[in-house]
């Protein structure tokens, strides 16, 4: 799994999904992401988005894109790759509802101050 610091990484990174540029450009406003209102079977470019870019989120970005105080709240996303916050430290919360992973969340000895899935 990529880790992410900066913002430059992620424009660096092939073929962004309209999902993510969307999530990119509202996190930072506090409004939350609304991809969908059901939790989606396939991915598409609508609802697609990495595990990697929605843990350089959760865990506050970079001064290029950082989460507003509220933290990330996205609904209807097909999570691609493994969500690994492992010993880290959410900005804000972290509402992920109605979305789908493809693979297993790690978050041992995270600190949230909210998570709701």
């Amino acid at each position: 799994m990529t880790r992410l610091r900066t913002y430059a990484e992620i424009e660096a990174l092939p073929d962004l999904s309209a999902a993510e540029r969307r999530l990119l450009a509202e996190c930072p406003t506090g409004e939350p992401t609304e991809l969908g209102t059901k939790r989606p079977l396939l991915p598409t470019d609508d609802n697609r988005v990495r595990a990697e870019i929605l843990r350089y989120l959760i865990l506050g970005g970079c001064p290029a894109c950082r989460p507003d105080e509220a933290g990330v709240r996205l609904a209807g996303a097909y999570v691609t790759g493994q969500l690994d916050i492992t010993f880290g430290t959410a900005r804000g919360g972290t509402v992920l509802t109605f979305c789908h992973f493809d693979q297993s969340i790690t978050a041992m000895e995270a600190r949230l101050g909210q998570l709701i899935l």
